[in-house]
């Protein structure tokens, strides 16, 4: 079963807009790195989703 990240980063090649909702709506801790103008979500299953610069991807998959 995908990780909820990587359920989100699938998503986002066909809707980024949703997607990102999704990941605002569904993650457990947020980080913004202001420096690396960059966003990370964690998800429940603690699988971690990074926005950054018009980019999706899956940055940790925690078992």
């Amino acid at each position: 079963m995908n990780k909820i990240a990587a359920q989100i980063c699938d998503a986002w090649k066909h809707d980024a807009a949703a997607a990102e909702a999704r990941a605002k709506r569904d993650h457990v801790e947020i980080d913004q790195d202001w420096a690396a103008e960059c966003t990370r979500y964690q998800f429940v299953d603690g699988s971690i989703l990074e926005f950054s610069g018009g980019i999706c991807r899956v940055i940790e998959e925690v078992a």
